[in-house]
């Protein structure tokens, strides 16, 4: 687990915070690849704190017990306090807001005291291992590197260490470094590892401890799931589940002892579309053959070589059910090149958790590498191979880490129980209900509601409700303002979500009846790209979309489509205004006000050149790809028109709505699904339909 996954599955973004000490509030506006941006003082400015300063921060914060929140710039202030340690690496004093934040993320704990104080806390709930007991398997480690010969190196400089002894409270070794006078390299004691063990627990990183061996470093390296730092200066947890999987004596070194294990799923892409796959879904069925994979196995996913192609690993994933006989043909799966695939066959529900954005290829892996070493690199076929627990350590440390939950399991793709989801909705859909009838609610309540029903934290509950926001924007549907959509939901969460569209009879009246938001100002409306059309009759995401029918409602809101109507006047207007064209500006109309709505669009404009432009209107409190219906009228026009004629697709119609163009022919634009049908009786048992 890195600062950063940590941060960001606990605290959304928009997320408002108090300081501890001053109670002063201040927002995460954004998270970036580099940085989190904070929103600070009454100015609210935009101050960015680098990644980078938050794993350094989160590595020194372990090897420290209680730090002093210290002075803030341009006061005198000690090197060793955290306004110190952040004050020599940005430029704006941010200690007490960066206090608040590992406070909040449940990274770090508070005395409440004067001074201030925080000190790093363990990462209680994920099966945390004692010192003891890796030092136990230490022990183990070393004495079956006795009786095989091997040399353990040192993590700096790769000199290689021979184990002399196991004793109780030190290990033994000879060694190329520096030699006692009796010829032994420098003993690495119990006292040293369990330091190392504890800052590593503490923090998943340890580096620069004072006085500390480097071959203390290399001992605990030994551990399955923890690696070592590029730098090689420092160890990391690669896998949290593997590092701290308690020792059993009698099971053999190195090999896991829980029921987890580790494979290469692989496809040929002559095949299946694997490479597609793997980009446009967050799930997929896998294939299992004769091995034994279970629920709860991770794996690494192998693109086999097409012609003149590269191969290699192109995601990591969570294995989510045990195999299950399955038939996919009856199904809508674009990937499958070979029909035969999706005949019935074992298959295990798989979940992409890493999408590196550069796959680690084969051709391109060094003499040595762990991707040169998988079983599957020299398989001519089959689609399971096994991965060792070192094997998958070291693939770890190329993906930069297993993104592992945070202490009470709120960070992504987290798994809660049928009877936690189901609160969870009840409370958001509560909270929707009133934001589309134009009512106050309290976010704080509905999170308490959660809390108490589930006896998750404040931070899992904030993060689930952000996910149902997510679940509902790829359905098209308009979510709760306040929950911004995060993704990589797990699919019992959509179920849950799916089977209350279901029963619900007041959302799809509000949605049609209620009046639309209040939007921006003239001339403020944005233009984004077109979305990437999804496969015909899914989410975007390989999944059956929903919503139809909510679609529809808000379809025949008058309001909604009233107020896009006419901010696309305002916006057309200012545009052609900004452009010089003010005797164009003034002559942008309403065309349902001025000519009916007989017309096939809804805003008469002009390019900037004076001749017409036709612009047809769909607006929605939905997300980009919320689906949209066009009627036959309005396609007879675009394909008569296509020079002149242009749909403007509001979405997020709110405070700060987007919009994308599409134009020309939208035969050939959109894809088209017809929704209903205009049918009549041509003569007894026949089955004609006409379509609408």
């Amino acid at each position: 687990m890195t600062v950063q996954s940590a941060i960001t599955g606990a605290i959304p973004p928009g997320a408002s915070i108090e300081t501890l000490s001053r109670g002063e509030r201040f927002e995460i506006a954004e998270y970036r690849d580099d940085a989190v941006v904070l929103l600070l003082g009454p100015q609210r400015s935009r101050t960015p704190v680098p990644w980078r300063v938050w794993e350094e921060l989160g590595a020194w914060l372990a090897a420290k017990g209680w730090t002093e929140l210290g002075a803030g710039r341009g006061q005198p202030t000690s090197s060793e306090s955290l306004n110190g340690f952040l004050d020599a690496r940005i430029s704006r004093s941010v200690g007490s807001y960066v206090a608040a934040i590992l406070v909040e993320a449940g990274l770090a704990e508070a005395d409440g005291g004067h001074p201030l104080r925080i000190r790093w806390k363990a990462a209680s709930g994920r099966a945390a291992r004692s010192g003891a007991d890796a030092w136990a398997q230490i022990q183990a480690i070393c004495r079956d590197a006795m009786s095989a010969g091997r040399t353990i190196a040192t993590i700096d400089r790769g000199i290689p260490n021979r184990i002399l002894g196991v004793q109780p409270d030190a290990i033994v070794r000879a060694s190329g470094e520096a030699r006692t006078p009796d010829g032994q390299g420098a003993q690495v004691t119990r006292a040293m590892v369990e330091r190392v063990w504890h800052a590593l627990a503490s923090g998943g990183h340890v580096s620069h401890i004072p006085g500390m061996l480097f071959f203390a470093y290399a001992l605990v390296a030994e551990i399955p799931g923890v690696a070592v730092d590029s730098d090689r200066r420092g160890l990391h947890v690669a896998d949290w589940d593997l590092a701290m999987t308690p020792y059993q004596e009698g099971i053999a070194v190195g090999a896991p002892t829980s029921r987890r294990r580790y494979w290469t799923l692989a496809a040929n892409p002559a095949r299946y579309r694997v490479v597609d796959a793997v980009r446009d879904l967050d799930e997929d069925w896998w294939l299992t053959g004769s091995t034994d994979l279970h629920a709860g196995d991770r794996v690494a996913i192998w693109k086999y070589k097409g012609s003149g192609d590269r191969r290699g690993i192109i995601a990591f994933g969570e294995v989510l059910t045990d195999p299950e006989m399955r038939d996919l043909s009856g199904e809508d799966h674009t990937y499958w090149i070979d029909p035969a695939g999706t005949a019935a066959a074992l298959r295990v529900r798989v979940r992409y958790v890493i999408k590196p954005a550069e796959p680690l290829w084969f051709e391109l892996a060094p003499a040595g590498s762990v991707i040169r070493q998988l079983p599957v690199s020299r398989a001519q076929g089959g689609t399971a191979h096994h991965v060792t627990p070192d094997q998958w350590t070291q693939l770890m440390a190329l993906a930069g880490g297993w993104p592992e939950p945070t202490a009470d399991d709120h960070a992504r793709g987290v798994i809660w129980a049928a009877a936690e989801i189901q609160p969870a909705v009840t409370s958001y859909f509560a909270m929707l209900r009133a934001e589309l009838q134009g009512e106050p609610y309290v976010k704080a309540d509905a999170n308490r509601e959660v809390r108490v029903a589930t006896g998750r934290s404040h931070g899992a509950v904030e993060y689930k409700f952000a996910n149902i926001s997510a679940v509902l924007r790829d359905v098209g549907l308009p979510y709760v303002l306040g929950y911004q959509p995060r993704g990589n939901y797990q699919s019992a969460l959509r179920a849950a979500v799916e089977r209350f569209l279901a029963d619900d009879r007041e959302i799809p009246r509000l949605l049609e009846e209620m009046p639309a938001p209040e939007v921006s100002p003239s001339g403020q409306l944005v233009q984004v790209d077109p979305p990437v059309m999804a496969p015909p009759g899914t989410d975007g995401r390989g999944r059956t979309a929903v919503g139809v029918d909510y679609l529809e409602r808000e379809t025949r809101n008058r309001d909604v489509g009233l107020k896009g109507e006419l901010l696309v006047v305002e916006h057309e207007s200012a545009w052609l205004l900004a452009h010089g064209r003010p005797d164009l500006a003034e002559r942008v109309v309403h065309v349902p006000t001025t000519l009916g709505d007989g017309a096939g669009y809804d805003v008469g404009s002009f390019r900037l050149d004076g001749s017409p432009h036709h612009i047809e209107v769909k607006a929605t409190r939905g997300s980009i790809n919320a689906p949209f219906f066009v009627s036959e009228k309005e396609l007879r026009h675009a394909s008569e028109h296509p020079g002149t004629y242009s749909i403007y697709r509001i979405f997020d119609l709110g405070p700060n709505p987007r919009f994308y163009k599409l134009t020309g022919n939208m035969r050939e634009t959109l894809h088209l699904t017809p929704v209903s049908y205009q049918a009549r009786v041509t003569a007894p048992g026949a089955r004609t339909v006409i379509p609408d």
